[in-house]
């Protein structure tokens, strides 16, 4: 995976906020899906995969709502990951918790670490 191609996707000025404030310079929610998707094309990624892109890019850019209704109903560790950054940022540190643990083992947390 191209680092550059992701990397410009959650390129803005300031970084996310815990809580509900927006920040100029992100993108508006057609934005974000038109670029995460073209990201997509150009990764080639597709199916689940693609609807956690787009939610990582909808939630960076303010769009919490649409970031939510694509992975709360996916299967698997990536999507809880991705439900669980979007209730973190909400502030909703109960749901986080939940989904965070419904993670389990993941690679990312290792490197993380």
């Amino acid at each position: 995976m191209s680092v550059g191609v992701i990397e410009s996707l959650f390129n803005t000025r300031e970084l996310a906020d815990l809580g509900p404030r927006g920040r100029e310079g992100v993108w508006s929610r057609e934005e974000a899906e038109r670029r995460a998707a073209e990201a997509a094309g150009a990764l080639g990624v597709s199916g689940w995969p693609l609807d956690c892109l787009r939610a990582l890019v909808l939630v960076w850019h303010d769009h919490p709502d649409g970031a939510h209704g694509l992975v709360q109903d996916l299967p698997g560790g990536d999507a809880a990951w991705v439900h669980g950054i979007i209730h973190r940022r909400e502030p909703d540190y109960s749901n986080a918790r939940y989904w965070f643990h419904r993670v389990g083992s993941h690679g990312l947390l290792e490197r993380l670490a």
